[in-house]
């Protein structure tokens, strides 16, 4: 059975999210900190996540949230998805300066030759994700062609 996660500080919103899902036959864990989740998601499959966009009492801004999508968006192969819960408004792609799906998908026009990737990577200063990004390639496809031209990350 998959796990979902969820991510929240308040003790109610974790235990209406978990209860909802478990009636519905899911398999829930549950972290109250940014710290936990990841811990959680290094050492266990994790299906789907649903976290908050706020951990302190006194922040609106999302950044906090922003800060652990991104964060758990690292740990390839960690989890297969993850969702937010935002207090007021709709979560779109501008809210993690995310392209639209559709680029994702359009191949590159060019093959990034070796000078552009050690340009890039000392740019962005190693993030892979970054690099990654600006050439239209996966983590993956990164790696790959990183290995390929023995460029050292």
């Amino acid at each position: 059975m998959e796990k979902i996660l969820i991510v929240d500080d308040n003790p109610a919103i974790l235990e209406a999210l978990s209860l909802l899902l478990e009636i519905h036959d899911y398999h829930v864990v549950t972290a109250k900190t940014q710290r936990e989740a990841l811990q959680i998601v290094q050492y266990q499959r994790i299906a789907l996540v649903i976290q908050d966009m706020n951990f302190s009492n006194d922040t609106t801004s999302g950044e906090e949230g922003k800060a652990l999508f991104y964060q758990l968006r690292e740990l390839e192969n960690a989890c297969k998805r993850a969702a937010v819960l935002k207090p007021h408004g709709d979560i779109t792609f501008d809210d993690f300066a995310l392209q639209s799906l559709t680029s994702h998908t359009q191949p590159t026009k060019q093959e990034p030759t070796k000078l552009a990737l050690e340009n890039a990577m000392r740019d962005q200063q190693g993030v892979i994700a970054k690099v990654a990004r600006q050439f239209g390639l996966s983590r993956q496809a990164l790696y790959r062609r990183l290995q390929k031209f023995e460029i050292d990350y």
